[in-house]
C-alpha cells in the first residue's frame, strides 16, 4: 500500500474488481475530514476505485489540478482521461468542506451518476462570503477567477438536468446551512440538514456516530452485477503517480 498522505495533488487506489469510481475532492488541510488512508477504508468497502484530488495551489480547483492540466476544461478532460483507464462503472464526486464546491462542479461537468458533499460552500463571491469570515484569505484570492466560477447555483441552473446532488450539513452550523440553502429549489439538489450537528466537521462527526458507512452506502453510484469477494490484494494504490500517464 502506497502511504496516501505522501504530498501530491492526485493519488488513486484502484480495486481489481470495481464497481464504480468515485473522485474525492478534498478541502483545503488536504483531507476528506477524515485521514484520507481512513476515509480509503470506507472506498475499499464499497469495491470503488478512487482517486483523490488536492487543489495544492488552493484555488478550490477552479484553475484545474496541477498535476492534471494547466486549467479547469483541460483538467476535465484528462480527469475523464484517468476514469476510462480505470473502466470502473458510473462516477460520483465527493467533497468535503472545500472540496464540495468542486465536488459539484466538476461532477455536473463530468455527466458524474451522483455527488455527494459534507459542509460546502456554494457561492464564493464577495457579497456572500462577507458575511462568512472563514478562509479569509483564500477567499479574498478566489475573487481573482471569472465570475462564472464564484457561484454555483447559476451553473447547475442552467443546465437542462443535474445529477442527484446530496448536501450534508450541520442544522446548527449558521455558515454552512447558508451556504446549503442558497443552493434551495435547484433542481436535482437535495439537502440533509443534521439537527445534532453544530460544527464544520460533518463527515468526521458522522464517522463516530457510525452514520458514514451508512449513507456512503446509500449515495455512491455503483454497479448492480455481482463481482467476486474482493481480496485484500484486490486494492491496488498508486500514490501520488497518475494511472497511464
Amino acid at each position: 500500500m502506497a502511504d496516501l498522505d505522501r504530498n501530491g495533488a492526485v493519488k488513486i487506489a484502484s480495486a481489481r474488481h470495481s464497481r464504480g469510481t468515485v473522485l474525492v475532492f478534498t478541502g483545503l488541510a488536504a483531507k476528506a475530514s477524515l485521514s484520507l488512508p481512513v476515509f480509503d477504508r470506507y472506498m475499499a468497502g464499497l469495491e470503488v476505485s478512487t482517486i483523490y484530488l488536492t487543489d495544492i495551489r488552493r484555488w478550490l480547483f477552479m484553475r484545474g489540478i496541477s498535476e492534471l492540466a494547466a486549467g479547469y476544461d483541460e483538467t476535465l478532460e484528462a480527469l475523464r482521461e484517468q476514469i476510462a483507464r480505470l473502466g470502473a462503472g458510473p462516477v460520483t464526486t465527493i467533497g468535503t468542506s472545500a472540496g464540495g464546491y468542486a465536488a459539484m462542479r466538476y461532477g455536473v461537468d463530468l455527466g458524474a451518476a451522483a455527488t455527494l458533499c459534507f459542509s460546502p460552500p456554494s457561492n464564493l463571491t464577495a457579497e456572500f462570503l462577507a458575511e462568512d469570515r472563514r478562509g479569509q484569505l483564500v477567499a479574498k484570492r478566489l475573487q481573482a477567477l471569472d465570475a462564472e466560477m464564484l457561484d454555483l447555483r447559476p451553473h447547475l441552473l442552467a443546465r437542462e438536468a443535474v445529477n442527484p446532488i446530496d448536501i450534508f450539513y450541520g442544522a446548527g452550523m449558521p455558515q454552512d446551512r447558508r451556504h446549503a440553502e442558497h443552493l434551495r429549489g435547484v433542481p436535482g439538489v437535495t439537502l440533509h440538514p443534521l439537527d445534532t450537528i453544530d460544527i464544520h466537521g460533518t463527515m468526521k462527526t458522522m464517522a463516530a456516530a457510525g452514520t458514514l458507512a451508512a449513507t456512503l452506502e446509500r449515495h455512491v453510484a455503483r454497479r448492480t452485477s455481482e463481482f467476486p469477494e474482493p481480496e485484500p490484494a484486490d486494492r491496488q494504490f498508486v500514490g501520488s503517480a497518475i494511472q497511464g500517464a
